[in-house]
């Protein structure tokens, strides 16, 4: 092999092995390296670990529990394994079934040996839900009844009332007519004292150029209530007096009732 050669497919196998990296970055650590900067920029950088920490526990916890049901019933079948024997058959040769006895004698042997890693990635690939939907799992689990009837609306909801809101269409609707492109991130969860938001960022990019999309707005909601503001303070701030106007406009205004005495 030529000199030129070699070099010919050491730049192969290196763009290869470049390609290779930028997909992997891109399926498994963009999200995570865009989720941690836009965290640290709103200074909520230990909200960010908590969240991770809290994934992989639940994780972990859903495939232990997985594991030791896939395991038990293996177990536990393990045990009436091969109480009968297997029909037989004039012309059936004696290596098949000497083969069948030592593979059942291996399964009801064997349980640390075969269940054990067949039970973790049977565990593994049921508890995968769990590691994507982690907020949902931990709220229904941990979650105290709020002995309240009032329905809980889910992301879908949420992104419902966000296009159907007034003010965040029209403004959206503005954005679009100056040849603005509209990026909504992902929206995240929030439970704090029985009370879940949902706080989505929005993003402004210039149709004309190929610029990184600047933050422009945060919208935050509680139930049906959706406001949306500059920083995610005053989006706090502005949804507690939305609601707090609510209230008033449902209070029963109290009637005083004057007894005249008679004459």
């Amino acid at each position: 092999m030529t000199r030129r050669k070699r070099w010919f497919y050491y730049s192969i196998a290196i763009l290869a092995g470049l390609s290779l990296a930028y997909i992997a970055f891109v399926l498994f650590f963009l999200d995570f390296v865009v989720d941690i900067w836009w965290f640290h920029a709103l200074d909520y950088g230990i909200y960010f670990w908590m969240r991770l920490l809290y994934r992989f526990v639940i994780f972990i916890v859903a495939i232990l529990i997985f594991s030791g049901i896939f395991f038990m019933n293996f177990w536990v079948g393990a045990r009436y394994l091969g109480k009968t024997d297997i029909p037989s058959h004039p012309h059936e040769p004696k290596k098949f079934r000497k083969t069948y006895k030592q593979l059942i004698q291996m399964f009801r042997t064997g349980s640390m040996v075969v269940y054990t890693p067949l039970s973790l990635i049977l565990g593994l690939t049921v508890s995968l839900p769990f590691f994507s939907r982690w907020h949902q799992a931990l709220l229904w689990v941990l979650g105290p009844d709020a002995g309240q009837t009032d329905p809980v609306y889910g992301p879908a909801q949420i992104s419902a009332l966000i296009e159907q809101d007034t003010e965040i269409s029209q403004k959206f609707t503005l954005w679009d007519q100056i040849g603005s492109e509209i990026q909504r991130g992902k929206m995240i969860i929030l439970p704090i004292n029985n009370v879940v938001y949902y706080i989505q960022p929005v993003y402004l990019r210039a149709a004309r150029h190929l610029k990184i999309p600047e933050l422009k707005k945060i919208i935050v909601s509680q139930g049906d209530v959706v406001v949306m503001d500059t920083t995610l303070e005053r989006a706090f701030e502005r949804l507690k007096q939305k609601i707090e106007q609510r209230l008033k406009r449902l209070e029963i205004p109290e009637t005083k009732v004057s007894i005249k005495e008679p004459n």
